[in-house]
């Protein structure tokens, strides 16, 4: 089984996308880093430790991260954490009340290990970058001895998901929340596979794929259904599982590689666009969508699990 580390930044999708990580045989989830980002951070920590619990996973390091973000992401976003740490399986799994306690150890040193000590490993980043930014810059390892990278991030022949005022609606949010750090890993880190929403626009969110997951009778598929159920309501793609899928299947996938840059002020703040120099990044362009769909189910009717005592 292959180490992986997920970093992530509390929303419904990065919470499936563990999930999928988890159950999944070929990868062996042994730590999950939280950033304050398209969450609030003491219920994002709570429900990744409840979840992990609910799952019956034990072991996996659950560290989070103080970084803040240059744009802050949408409030209504990010009062979804407070609701699904409330869901009755999450209250299950802690108790009656809350965790409240973040952990000891912080999200950039728990990276830094990881990134020197599992070069056969991988690490999957469905939020911003920017702890994995501080991780290099402070290791600044050779890059040829690093993890497989597999980053949720960017848009390019597609639009962007970031609609605010004085913005190009170019950019997308996990780029955009910390240009700088998606700068500094873009250029001159290690060469990352990405999913942009260019692949993720391929892959909306029906009701007919929650359903199917409800009728699957593992507990894996029945937390999926009901965390994708509380988004049902609006727009949503499978950007975060797609991320995982990725790393699991890639040969779903079709891939160009190039150098990437972002821009980081002005109107289109956040963009990213193809280079002429820097580190090449294989970026995902198509998707066998209904391929993926089918093995994520398969995935999850697959993990059979009882919830830890």
């Amino acid at each position: 089984m292959t180490r992986t580390l997920l970093d992530h930044d509390g929303s419904v999708d990065d919470f499936v996308a563990l999930i999928l990580a988890v159950a999944s045989p070929v990868l062996d989830v042994v730590a999950v880093t939280v950033t304050d980002g398209d969450c609030y951070l003491l219920p994002a920590v709570d429900t990744t430790k409840s979840l992990l619990k609910h799952l019956g996973v034990g072991g996996a390091v659950v560290a989070a991260s103080d970084a803040r973000g240059r744009n802050v992401f949408p409030e209504t976003w990010r009062q979804a954490s407070w609701q699904i740490s409330n869901l009755p399986p999450m209250r299950a799994a802690r108790g009656p009340r809350p965790d409240t306690h973040v952990g000891t150890r912080h999200a950039v040193e728990v990276i830094s290990e990881h990134l020197l000590s599992a070069p056969a490993g991988s690490l999957i980043a469905t939020g911003p970058l920017t702890n994995i930014a501080a991780a290099l810059k402070q290791l600044q390892p050779p890059k040829d001895r690093l993890p497989e990278i597999v980053w949720m991030g960017g848009a390019f022949a597609v639009d962007g998901n970031v609609q605010q005022t004085a913005r190009s609606g170019t950019a997308e949010w996990n780029a955009y929340w910390d240009p700088s750090a998606t700068q500094e890993v873009l250029e001159h880190g290690p060469a990352l596979t990405i999913i942009p929403l260019d692949v993720t626009k391929l892959v909306p969110l029906t009701h007919e794929f929650i359903s199917d997951l409800a009728a699957i009778p593992t507990e894996a598929a029945r937390m999926a259904a009901l965390l994708y159920s509380s988004v049902q309501h609006r727009y949503y793609e499978a950007w975060d599982l797609l991320t995982v899928a990725a790393k699991l299947w890639p040969e779903l996938f079709t891939f160009e590689v190039h150098s990437v840059t972002v821009e980081v002020d002005g109107p289109h703040e956040g963009r990213t666009t193809f280079a002429s120099s820097g580190t090449r990044h294989r970026v995902a362009t198509d998707v066998q969508a209904g391929e993926v769909l089918d093995r994520v189910r398969t995935c999850l009717a697959g993990f059979e699990t009882a919830p830890a005592p």
